[in-house]
């Protein structure tokens, strides 16, 4: 249908899509894309919303879009090596280049951190109330008692990719390295490092953490506390889905909530 429409040559699906159907095309004078498909979720939903936003500045850019089929085209990352197979050092040089870029004020048309925040809430109480939690309680409670207030003190918005993590940001002939899979949210700049401190390929460990938290807001002049509070919070909110916690957001959980 997509194909057809938008006269695309399709070639063989990329093998490491988690949700979605992605695949490389080719259109025109032999141009170069990548068509996905969306599984319905909200983290997802405000997707081209964010490359709307962005244009280009950073991130790929979006070159068609049908919201009720959640079909998009987007621009294809060439080479399109991943900045997770990078050394650390160049690759937060990279992180601390792209961010304020991205972080665009008051992005209108995406979920808000509060939202977000709410859904984390109920599930992480779901868990807790049907005695299915398979992390300690009292990262749980710890998350539940600091939501509320990260949320009311929270500086202005900016956009924010909630999950901006080694393998989102790829190398690029057009800039040299892109944002690719936005999970946007409106959210203070605070947060926005919150995936990058959890983000394990580059470095999982205590120290690595401590690291990646020290390098971030030093040079990105944000509040140490709130970075730390935030990158907990979210790190304990996508630690389970379904019976099982990731022992990797559970020990990074553990280390973020020894530096509160």
């Amino acid at each position: 249908m997509f194909l057809e429409r938008w006269s695309l040559d399709p070639g063989v699906p990329f093998p490491n899509s988690m949700v979605s159907v992605v695949l490389p095309v080719s259109y025109g004078a032999g141009s170069e894309a990548v068509l996905k498909v969306q599984f319905p979720h909200r983290e997802s939903d405000a997707e081209a919303r964010a490359l709307e936003l962005w244009d280009g500045r950073g991130a790929v850019r979006l070159l068609a879009h049908d919201a009720e089929h959640k079909v998009l085209l987007v621009e294809r990352c060439v080479p399109g090596k991943p900045l997770s197979e990078e050394a650390f050092s160049p690759a937060i040089d990279v992180i601390c280049d792209l961010l304020p870029r991205l972080w665009l004020p008051d992005p209108q048309g995406v979920n808000t951190v509060a939202d977000e925040a709410g859904y984390w809430t109920q599930s992480l109480r779901e868990l807790v109330a049907t005695q299915t939690l398979d992390m300690p309680l009292e990262l749980v409670e710890r998350a539940l008692h600091l939501i509320p207030l990260l949320i009311d003190s929270s500086d202005d918005p900016v956009l924010v990719h909630q999950d901006l993590h080694g393998e989102n940001i790829l190398s690029s002939s057009r800039e040299p390295w892109l944002v690719i899979d936005p999970k946007p949210l409106s959210a203070e700049p605070a947060f926005g490092l919150a995936p990058v401190i959890s983000a394990w390929e580059f470095g999982h460990g205590r120290e690595q953490v401590r690291q990646r938290v020290e390098i971030l807001t030093q040079r990105l002049r944000i509040d140490l506390d709130r970075a730390i509070a935030w990158a907990f919070v979210r790190t304990v909110a996508w630690a389970q889905e379904g019976a099982v916690a990731s022992r990797r957001h559970v020990d990074t959980a553990r280390w973020l909530h020894e530096m509160l």
